[in-house]
C-alpha cells in the first residue's frame, strides 16, 4: 500500500450495502426455516380449539333439529343453531389451512426470490468494494519508491502518475555495442563485468535481450563514397545469481571481447 485515499462517501456506501446484504439474508435464512416451532404449535392449538367448537356446533344443531321435529323449539332457534354449525365449520378449516401453512413453511417461488435479492445484495456490496478499492493506491510489484510526483493535498488528474518505483530485485545491466563487435554475443552468453561501486567486485551477466539501436546510435560513414553506416545495438544482461548492494545506476565494466 503507497497511500490511501479518503472517501467518505465510499466508506458510507459500504456501509448501506453490508446492511442491505444482512437484512436480505436473514429474509432468506426466515424462508428456509419456515415457521418457528412456537408458531406451529399456536397454529395447531388454535386450529383444535377451532374444530372442538365446529363439533359442539354440530352436536347442538343436530339436537336443535330433534326439538324443532318434536315441536319443542321454534324454527328460528333451529336455524340460529344451522347458522352457528356452519361458521364453526368453516372457522376451524380456515384454521386447519393456517396451520397446515406453518408446516409447510415458506413457498418455493418466495424462497427463490428471497435468495435473488440475496445475491442481488452481494453484488451491490462487491461493487462497492470495488469502488473502495480505488482508494488505496497499491503498487504494482515489489520495488522501492523512488519519487514522489504530488503531494498531500494536491489535485492529481485521473491517470496522473503519483510514485514512481524503482524495482531492485531484478536488476540489468545495458551495453551499446558496434555491429563490429557484435559477432560473438547471443542470447544466454554469460558475461563478465566488474562493479567499480562494490570495490571492483566482478560478476556474471546472463545476455537476456538483443535489439537494434535507434538511428541516432549508429555510427555514419566519414565519407560517401566508400564505408557503411554502422549499427549498434542495444545488449541486456542480467545477474547470474543476486548481488547484494546492487542498484540502479552503477556502472558495470566489461573486458571486450569476451
Amino acid at each position: 500500500l503507497l497511500s490511501p485515499l479518503d472517501s467518505p462517501g465510499a466508506a458510507a456506501r459500504s456501509e448501506q450495502a453490508g446492511g442491505a446484504l444482512a437484512a436480505a439474508q436473514a429474509t432468506a435464512d426466515k424462508a428456509d426455516e419456515g415457521a418457528r416451532p412456537e408458531d406451529i404449535r399456536a397454529a395447531e392449538a388454535q386450529w383444535r380449539r377451532a374444530q372442538a367448537a365446529a363439533d359442539l356446533a354440530q352436536t347442538t344443531y343436530a339436537r336443535t333439529q330433534e326439538m324443532y321435529e318434536q315441536g319443542v323449539i321454534a324454527g328460528q332457534k333451529r336455524d340460529e343453531s344451522r347458522a352457528n354449525a356452519t361458521a364453526s365449520i368453516e372457522a376451524a378449516r380456515a384454521a386447519r389451512a393456517q396451520y397446515d401453512l406453518a408446516l409447510a413453511g415458506a413457498r418455493r417461488q418466495d424462497r427463490e426470490a428471497a435468495g435473488g435479492q440475496v445475491r442481488q445484495a452481494r453484488g451491490v456490496l462487491a461493487e462497492v468494494e470495488a469502488a473502495e478499492r480505488e482508494t488505496r493506491i497499491v503498487a504494482p510489484s515489489g520495488g522501492e519508491v523512488g519519487r514522489r510526483l504530488a503531494q498531500p493535498g494536491e489535485l492529481v488528474p485521473q491517470g496522473f502518475p503519483v510514485f514512481v518505483l524503482t524495482d531492485i530485485d531484478h536488476p540489468w545491466v545495458t551495453l551499446t555495442l558496434r555491429e563490429d563487435q557484435f559477432s560473438a554475443i547471443r542470447r544466454g552468453k554469460t558475461l563478465t563485468g566488474r562493479i567499480p561501486a562494490m570495490n571492483n567486485r566482478t560478476a556474471q551477466f546472463r545476455v537476456s535481450f538483443i535489439a537494434p539501436a535507434g538511428d541516432f546510435a549508429t555510427w555514419r560513414a566519414t565519407r560517401q563514397s566508400s564505408g557503411f553506416d554502422v549499427k549498434s545495438f542495444e545488449i541486456r544482461a542480467t545477474p547470474t545469481s543476486p548481488i547484494a548492494g546492487l542498484r540502479p545506476g552503477m556502472t558495470v565494466l566489461f573486458d571486450w571481447p569476451q
